[in-house]
């Protein structure tokens, strides 16, 4: 009892606002053994004339753990946070079919742009969305397109209007030259089904076709309509389903350069 009041005495003279520090100096005093600093390893501090190990070395063990428990945290967020196996890659896709052999003779005098498609909701994106039974859709996790479908297919439009040498000049979408007549378009569908077997590519897309030479708001609209194909894919994979969408994409934009062509040609379209 006469160390225990001696300790406290001494505590109230010499310790600060730093509880460890004071913690420190308590377990320092004559008549107190709080640890084993030779070893390394805590042990009960008592009196050296009693059996009770005072409370103090309770908190003292605690303190000195807790000095080290940011840096255990710290590495137990980080083992929970790094990743186990490494991301899975992406795969892109884009359409590639052979161009067009068809001529439209004689050319037209004639400079059409292909403007940016608009897309439905569902297809306003790259990832390639597959159709199941009913209402459901879907959209592959690690297999998209280079590109949304809108921003995609007038360039492939463009690219076979110009092989069939039937318009002046054919402007992509990001041409600032002046056009005698645009062509605008919105996506329908541009989707796997998966109602058969293998499935199929589907494509439907609207074009409307307007002479920019008419201040006439009725008069502008030569040509409005829309183009829809179907093709069966070879096997239920990504890769397949970008080839059969190429076809269904090459066949809709060989319908679209004729009806042009045949509208422009018909009825003296650059008269204003």
């Amino acid at each position: 009892m006469r160390n225990l009041m001696r300790v406290t005495m001494f505590k109230e003279k010499r310790c600060g606002s730093d509880l460890m520090n004071c913690f420190e100096t308590v377990f320092d005093a004559p008549g107190f053994n709080c640890s084993d600093r030779s070893a390394g390893v805590p042990l009960s501090f008592r009196p050296k004339t009693g059996k009770t190990s005072h409370p103090l070395c309770v908190w003292s063990l605690a303190l000195r753990w807790l000095r080290w428990l940011p840096v255990l945290l710290a590495f137990a967020l980080s083992a929970c946070m790094s990743p186990s196996n490494p991301p899975k890659p992406t795969y892109y896709y884009t359409l590639n079919y052979p161009l067009t052999n068809t001529r439209l003779n004689p050319q037209l005098p004639a400079v059409l742009r292909i403007e940016r498609f608009a897309v439905s909701p569902p297809f306003h994106t790259q990832r390639i969305i597959y159709a199941g039974k009913g209402h459901h859709r879907n959209a592959y996790a690690y297999h998209q397109w280079i590109a949304p479908p809108g921003e995609m297919l007038p360039y492939f439009l463009a690219r076979d209007f110009s092989k069939t040498n039937g318009f002046k000049a054919v402007l992509t979408p990001n041409t600032s030259l002046t056009a005698t007549h645009s062509l605008h378009g919105w996506v329908e569908e541009f989707i796997e089904d998966d109602g058969s077997k293998e499935g199929a590519a589907v494509a439907a897309i609207h074009i409307t076709l307007v002479n920019n030479l008419n201040i006439d708001p009725t008069g502008k609209i030569l040509l409005q309509k829309r183009y829809h194909a179907r093709v069966p894919c070879l096997s239920a994979t990504p890769a397949a389903l970008a080839e059969s969408m190429s076809t269904a994409v090459a066949k809709i934009s060989a319908e679209i350069a004729r009806d042009v062509y045949s509208q422009l040609s018909s009825g003296g379209a650059l008269k204003h």
